[in-house]
């Protein structure tokens, strides 16, 4: 009876242990799946009002439209809690480098606009996800990443994984991440 007991509560664990697997697994693809569609949303907006403005081929118009997308950009925020934010790379070098982009939009870290930024960068576990996600990038158009960054609005360090889409006629990558 004592065995019979062990076993019975052991397959409990293991059964619990595989639902909460389960569970992960399909939140991180719920995530991943809000934040491209809002990447990929906001990509057919600016594309759409582009081709627009490039048939007036009207430079200054341009100009003053990317700002425009920008500040607009800064005051999404979407998810739980609204915490979720969109933040903008403008690719320098596909290459990579020291100044590989410069951050055009991040919300969460406002100190870095206007910067450049290196690829070389690591988060809190020694991950140099710029590098990834230039890469995938420069393979593919887009990249998942999962990485360790500071949560908006404290010094807390999570895992965060996020989505980058470039949007070419700009050099620009929008991503968002949760």
């Amino acid at each position: 009876m004592l065995f019979n007991g062990y076993y019975f509560i052991k397959k409990q664990y293991d059964i619990l242990d595989r639902g909460i697997k389960e569970s992960k697994i399909n939140f991180i693809k719920s995530q991943k799946n809000l934040i491209k569609r809002e990447v990929d949303s906001i990509i057919d907006i600016i594309n759409y009002k582009t081709t627009k403005l490039n048939e007036i081929d009207d430079y200054l118009a341009q100009e003053i439209y990317k700002e425009e997308v920008k500040e607009w950009i800064k005051s999404i925020k979407f998810g739980k809690n609204k915490q979720n934010y969109i933040f903008i790379y403008e690719i320098k070098n596909f290459k990579g480098g020291d100044k590989f982009a410069k951050l055009l939009v991040n919300p969460n870290r406002p100190d870095l606009e206007g910067k450049f930024i290196s690829d070389e960068y690591e988060d809190e576990n020694g991950k140099k996800f710029r590098k990834i996600f230039l890469k995938d990038i420069n393979e593919k158009g887009s990249s998942f990443v999962t990485y360790m960054y500071k949560k908006p609005n404290t010094s807390e360090i999570r895992p965060k994984v996020s989505y980058f889409k470039l949007f070419p006629p700009w050099n620009w990558v929008i991503a968002a991440g949760t």
